[in-house]
């Protein structure tokens, strides 16, 4: 009789045992599922909020773009503006140039040189004509470099020509206009020094 046990106790026991751990087990996956959940939902939240700053970027960035369309549109309309108003600048600089050019070379020719050609490239000024000497040539270049508004004249071909009883040459020179502006400014220089 000694391997009879009479009292159900000890399976109760490992009845109850088991009992608690599943209710552990089952305790552990609930709270386990609960600490997953939340988790997973602190991470949803802070990459929905990520992503709703990255689409605010995103939206102010192509605003930014459309801002810096603009401003480079209206640079382009600055710069052509500008180009404009030095064009017309320049015509009401140059507007008077060819009568004081006319008006100055006939002051300053002296007697025995004689102009054939005046012709004016940009700010270049070539000349054609014809000396009796060139003593007379050199004058003329001596008065050209008096002229404030007038630099380089330089003397580019001298050539002899019998007309006449007289004995001629031919001559071709270049001149360059200063800008009216910076010949004030060098002739108010040449007198601040003096």
């Amino acid at each position: 009789m000694a391997n009879i046990n009479l009292l159900p106790w000890r399976a109760e026991l490992k009845q109850r045992r088991r009992q608690e751990y599943l209710s552990i087990l089952l305790a552990s996956a609930i709270l386990a599922a609960v600490v997953m959940f939340g988790i997973s939902s602190y991470y949803s939240g802070q990459i929905d909020s990520q992503n709703r700053r990255n689409q605010f970027l995103i939206q102010e960035s192509s605003i930014l773009d459309q801002k810096i369309a603009e401003l480079n549109a209206l640079k382009g309309q600055k710069t052509e503006l500008e180009q404009r108003l030095q064009l017309v600048q320049d015509l009401q600089e140059s507007r008077n140039l060819v009568t004081q050019l006319f008006n100055t070379l006939a002051d300053i020719v002296p007697p025995g040189v004689y102009l054939k050609t005046i012709e004016k490239e940009g700010r270049s000024i070539k000349i054609e004509g014809i000396s009796e000497s060139n003593n007379r040539l050199a004058a003329l270049v001596r008065n050209i470099e008096d002229v404030e508004w007038f630099s380089d004249a330089s003397i580019q071909r001298i050539t002899m020509d019998e007309i006449r009883p007289k004995l001629l040459s031919r001559f071709v020179m270049t001149v360059e206009i200063v800008d009216p502006i910076r010949a004030a400014a060098n002739k108010e220089l040449a007198n601040n020094g003096n």
